[in-house]
């Protein structure tokens, strides 16, 4: 028999999210060349946590947060589902606007 470890809450949470992460670094997506604000700041093929985290920062409570990437949508905080394409859009136009 193997032996017994005791974790806490915090070795749980910790160690969660850096098994998400290490999945998200695997998967990566593909901005077109068309949004290069979006490109000029993530690269041509950014993680879906890179693009979440850069998308609740920019509209930091002006559009629903980002919360999860799921069979290639993002899903935000009302639950609804938005194309990685609309997410790039947005981001560029609200680049544009703003820098």
């Amino acid at each position: 028999m193997g032996k017994i470890v005791k974790l806490t809450e915090n070795d749980l949470t910790r160690i969660v999210k850096k098994v998400i992460k290490e999945q998200d670094n695997h998967m990566l997506l593909n901005v077109s060349d068309e949004y290069d604000q979006v490109v000029a700041d993530l690269g041509k093929n950014p993680s879906p946590g890179d693009v979440m985290e850069l998308w609740n920062d920019l509209f930091d409570g002006d559009a629903p947060y980002l919360e999860d990437f799921d069979n290639g949508v993002f899903i935000n905080e009302d639950g609804d589902e938005v194309s990685p394409e609309q997410v790039y859009m947005e981001m560029d136009d609200y680049m544009k606007d703003e820098y």
